[in-house]
């Protein structure tokens, strides 16, 4: 029983140390996660048309060679800064 506080408590200081961490990488402006990868030739043609509803983002993705995720997300920040409020279906 002992040992199971010892244990529990340890873990509580991890997770607070790590939290701790975060929060100044953070503040330092560190990003975490991998690089973003550039838009290829053409991305900006395909999103306008895909929020216009004209091409679908699986379609647009394989033509971009990118993953529809990819495309959708992007797409979609692009869109926000484009001005774009609703997506025609």
């Amino acid at each position: 029983q002992l040992l199971s506080y010892v244990a529990q408590t340890e873990r509580e200081f991890t997770r607070q140390r790590q939290a701790e961490g975060i929060a100044a990488a953070l503040e330092r402006g560190v990003r975490f996660g991998p690089d973003r990868i550039p838009m290829p030739e053409g991305f900006h043609a395909l999103a306008e048309d895909w929020w216009n509803g004209f091409v679908t983002a699986t379609d647009a993705g394989k033509r971009l060679g990118i993953s529809r995720k990819t495309f959708t997300r992007r797409a979609a920040e692009w869109g926000a800064d484009q001005g774009y409020t609703n997506r025609r279906v």
